[in-house]
């Protein structure tokens, strides 16, 4: 049974094989990278590295020749994630892939997230294909954070959008507005694999989430835990938050999305909590510190690729 992963060199996906390799034979694994230099880590292990390109569909279908389980993880090119995940999802079905597994956005059918319309999309698209397919709807990360705990620690401050009006929108509310029921990576990775590892997955739908919803007080006061110093959480109007960040040496691209999540958020796009992520791993989700903790002690991976 051989099992491929898609953007291999990005931090979901080592994750994820972390746990595979635990139970499954290193040779049944493929790590499918964009660029093959920062696949060292790969070839120690023993797992096979191919090189294929969202952008480019025959390196896709290439790459997925022979491929029993395919998990195919999201892009993150923003501008073009539609184009990509098509070419993605037209390979598999040319490979005739034995089962499809693909990463989502939480809430995916009704989410009112930026990025849920290429979602579902996709998930429309992998349906038509008529292969097997898992689906995992992913919420919020809370590594998404680490950038904001370390303004924090250097300013006292935690600056968000979430709270505020927006000018050029009413914001509707909903009954997750203004929460965020993240889980750790690890979290994700760990479920996604134990999902990958069975033979009852086929049409199933998963949302992932962690088991508390949090506020923004309570990120606050979670990362003043983990920092150790007194953190002061300050609403400010989207425009604002875009000129904080850059000045902080955010990409303009970066902190504007930032400030639409942010309004995602006060619209409800990631405060629904669900008990698949923990039922499927077996134990409760990483509360909102110890994620925030564990990640600011983790060196950072290789972007993926």
């Amino acid at each position: 049974m051989i099992t491929a992963v898609t953007g291999a060199n990005g931090h979901l996906a080592r994750n994820t094989f972390d746990h595979l390799l635990k139970h499954a034979n290193p040779q049944d694994l493929i790590a499918i990278v964009r660029n093959a230099k920062n696949a060292a880590w790969f070839h120690e292990l023993g797992v096979t590295v191919r090189i294929a390109d969202y952008d480019q569909p025959a390196s896709l279908e290439a790459a997925f020749a022979g491929v029993n389980r395919l998990l195919f993880i999201s892009g993150t090119d923003l501008a073009n994630l539609q184009t990509q995940h098509a070419n993605v999802v037209a390979a598999a079905r040319r490979a005739e892939i034995g089962h499809l597994f693909a990463t989502s956005i939480a809430n995916a059918d009704h989410s009112p997230a930026i990025l849920a319309p290429v979602h579902r999309e996709t998930e429309a698209a992998i349906r038509a294909t008529g292969l097997p397919f898992t689906i995992f709807r992913l919420n919020w990360f809370t590594e998404n954070y680490v950038a904001a705990a370390q303004r924090a620690q250097q300013t006292g401050t935690l600056v968000t959008s979430v709270g505020t009006k927006h000018p050029a929108r009413a914001i509707t509310e909903s009954a997750w507005s203004n929460q965020v029921a993240s889980a750790s990576r690890a979290d994700y990775a760990a479920g996604i694999a134990t999902a990958l590892l069975a033979d009852d997955q086929a049409g199933r739908i998963y949302e992932f989430s962690g088991d508390v919803a949090w506020t923004y007080r309570e990120l606050g006061q979670a990362i003043a835990e983990v920092i150790g110093r007194r953190v002061m959480v300050q609403p400010i109007d989207p425009d604002a938050l875009v000129s904080i960040l850059t000045g902080f040496g955010v990409p303009d691209i970066e902190a504007r999305l930032q400030a639409r999540l942010d309004v995602d958020v006060m619209e409800g796009a990631a405060g629904m909590v669900s008990p698949d992520l923990s039922t499927l791993i077996g134990r409760p989700t990483t509360p909102l510190v110890d994620g925030l903790r564990a990640a600011l002690a983790t060196p950072a991976l290789v972007a993926q690729g």
